[in-house]
């Protein structure tokens, strides 16, 4: 925010990696990776309401593999929990046609005990729904405004995002 830079040594325990470069090949303006002729790699695309009305049908003979749809988010100045007004719909077609589909939450939780009710909130709205990919958990930083997470450490963002990814992987997530 402040416009600093921080660097992080990468840890000489992570695998480095072991792709074969010539393995990559572009394909409709998109980076796939193929190993021995077979594809190991998908194209995926992120929707929320700020893309409108999406034709999945048209996505998926596009090539894209999964779509990744936004539940929904807490404000993040009034704290109040929203469901992103195309999820249900984008839910319902994204099935239709056949995606492969995750869920993401952009949350703006100030302590554990909201990170539970923000799992509980995606929890009530995923019920209905079967989903391949994962639920995503996403705490960002807002440009050009203040937003209620702006207070907390590195070590408090950890304790929140652990908390609301304990309650979805126990409802088996």
């Amino acid at each position: 925010k402040d416009g600093s830079s921080e660097w992080v040594n990468i840890s000489e325990y992570l695998p480095q990696n072991e792709y074969d470069n010539s393995g990559f090949a572009m394909l409709n303006n998109r980076m796939l990776y193929y190993e021995d002729g077979i594809r190991h790699s998908y194209a995926g695309v992120d929707i929320s309401k700020y893309q409108g009305y999406v034709d999945f049908n048209e996505v998926k003979r596009d090539g894209i593999d999964y779509v990744m749809i936004r539940l929904g988010q807490r404000g993040y100045s009034t704290g109040q929990l929203v469901l992103d007004d195309y999820y249900s719909d984008n839910m319902k077609r994204a099935t239709d046609a056949d995606l492969d589909i995750g869920v993401t939450f952009f949350s703006q939780a100030v302590n554990v005990e909201e990170a539970e009710e923000e799992a509980e909130f995606v929890l009530e709205y995923l019920k209905d729904w079967e989903i391949q990919y994962p639920v995503v958990f996403s705490m960002e930083h807002i440009e050009n405004d203040s937003a209620r997470i702006d207070i907390l450490t590195k070590e408090d963002k950890t304790q929140i995002t652990k908390a609301f990814l304990a309650k979805i992987e126990e409802a088996g997530y």
